[in-house]
């Protein structure tokens, strides 16, 4: 059975320990917080013979303990990724990779020398409804001319990061998960001072995308839109309902077979089932099944970030 320690119990850190004890394949053996009054909080939840750490290293040096899940803010990860790497640990890492070029590229030297993979939670591409506009654009919708990402949401401010590294990561996450780390030409990019950004790429395509991210909106935005002269597909990703609506200028001409709902002559709906996203991320980990996230990609997702922060510097 696989041994999984988890260091960093927030937010996310509180669903990994649920999607580890939902399955059978995997064991929790660790968990690890700074903040002791969380930790005798998770005492009460996890099972007795699930071993408590305040101290990272420790966690991750303990032999019986393969898997670590690193959910800590960003300015923690290089150094907790490099010392799991030396204790030859398999690492799952939240975004962002690090918080600069320089730290990623020497993680992902170090894991490339030791013949290893790391898996950097860019969950949306383990989720199936962007799989699903993935192959609709592919193989059913016309010429894409512009693609806008809006990343809102008010608060938290993160002061070892900015909303690029928090927001716009992954919104670049799936763009180069659709079109190739290659796939753009030209970045321009403004930012003001209260955590809201306005980044525009040209594609080599010559795609127009905007990515619109902000700390600093009141409610919660995660929405894309594709579009062309005829048609538009828009994702959202808090509309539990109908997540997709592909939009048309004329009547849709369509595949019975793709599913669709109707919801009126000119907008089609597709129904497409729920898989969580962070559990399916968290298996492809641990049967190593997740060459779209690892470190090649996470270098390539860090790079053009950094292209846009000095664009913003400037």
């Amino acid at each position: 059975m696989k041994t999984v320690g988890i260091i960093g119990l927030g937010y996310w850190g509180e669903k990994y320990i649920r999607i580890t004890n939902e399955l059978q394949s995997v064991k929790l053996k660790g968990i690890c917080d700074i903040n002791n009054d969380i930790l005798e909080k998770f005492k009460k939840i996890v099972a007795d013979d699930v071993k408590i750490y305040n101290k990272a290293e420790d966690l991750i040096e303990d032999p019986e303990i393969h898997y670590i899940v690193i959910v800590t803010i960003a300015s923690t990860h290089y150094n907790l990724i490099k010392t799991g790497i030396l204790n030859n640990k398999e690492i799952l890492v939240e975004k962002p990779y690090t918080t600069n070029l320089k730290q990623a590229i020497e993680i992902t030297n170090l894991l490339n020398k030791k013949n290893k993979n790391i898996l950097i939670g860019h969950t949306y591409l383990f989720n199936n409804k962007i799989s699903w506009i993935k192959t609709h654009l592919e193989n059913n919708f016309q010429q894409v001319d512009t693609i806008t990402f809006e990343w809102y949401n008010s608060g938290p401010i993160r002061n070892d990061t900015n909303e690029i590294y928090d927001l716009a990561v992954h919104c670049i996450s799936i763009l180069f998960y659709i079109y190739g780390t290659e796939c753009y030409q030209t970045i321009n990019a403004i930012r003001n001072d209260n955590g809201t950004s306005f980044i525009i790429i040209k594609l080599k395509n010559n795609i127009i995308v905007n990515i619109n991210g902000s700390w600093n909106t009141p409610g919660k935005t995660r929405k894309i839109t594709f579009s062309n002269s005829y048609n538009k597909l828009v994702y959202d990703d808090i509309d539990n309902t109908h997540p997709i609506k592909i939009y048309f200028k004329n009547s849709p001409i369509h595949n019975d077979n793709m599913g669709y709902l109707y919801n009126d002559g000119h907008v089609l709906m597709p129904q497409i089932g729920n898989i969580e996203p962070l559990k399916y991320q968290f298996y492809c980990w641990l049967n190593n099944h997740y060459i779209d996230s690892n470190q090649d990609f996470g270098i390539k997702v860090m790079k053009i970030l950094n292209e846009i922060n000095l664009k913003i510097s400037n």
